[in-house]
């Protein structure tokens, strides 16, 4: 019955010159696919690289 997707983010970390943050997705396996999920996180990573 939960159909909610959860995301949640860490925290910001420096380290060498790069950025890092941690990152997880939990969705219901019968409604969303690994392909959405990795054109979410392909997504993300587009917007985090245009800061």
């Amino acid at each position: 019955d939960d159909c909610i997707p959860r995301v949640s983010w860490g925290r910001f970390v420096e380290a060498g010159g790069r950025w890092s943050c941690a990152m997880t997705i939990q969705v219901h396996h019968a409604l969303v696919d690994g392909r959405q999920v990795g054109a979410y996180f392909a997504g993300v990573q587009g917007a985090l690289d245009a800061i």
